[in-house]
């Protein structure tokens, strides 16, 4: 089962995909596959552990901007699913921490959240995002 997490000071944003629609034959309408994924997010003393849906482009897109991002040591750079419940963006400062920075809507329930963290965990981030892209291959897919 595929997953990345964003770690940092004890709290993360856990992401794991429960399932791959289509996968390798059809790609969907948002860029490679369409996944529906398991959350957590553990924040201080709050947690979620729901779902939302994604694609694996969308990871994708993520994936590479983050890549640029660390290797600069500089930029912003965003997630947001096509439904827009889970929207967070990773800014790094001139100091070397990266302040992740987000929000969690399901139902009527909404999770705002932040926390810092550093390259370290980012590069840990970075090795599990290259393996699903290795795996689902880009806005394309694998075919």
């Amino acid at each position: 089962m595929e997953e990345f997490e964003i770690k940092g000071n004890g709290n993360f944003i856990r992401i794991t995909f429960n399932e791959v629609h289509g996968f390798p034959n059809e790609t969907g309408h948002w860029g490679g596959y369409d996944v529906t994924c398991c959350l957590k997010i553990e924040i201080d003393d709050f947690s979620v552990n729901s779902y939302f849906y994604s694609s694996t482009g969308e990871i994708f897109e993520f994936y590479q901007y983050l890549l640029k991002a660390n290797e600069d040591l500089s930029g912003v750079v965003y997630f947001r699913n096509y439904e827009e419940n889970l929207v967070f963006k990773l800014q790094y400062d001139v100091n070397g921490v990266i302040m992740v920075d987000g929000t969690f809507y399901k139902d009527s329930n909404k999770l705002n959240f932040d926390y810092p963290t550093d390259q370290s965990y980012i590069q840990s981030t970075l090795t599990q995002l290259k393996s699903i892209v290795f795996r689902y291959g880009g806005m394309k897919g694998v075919k």
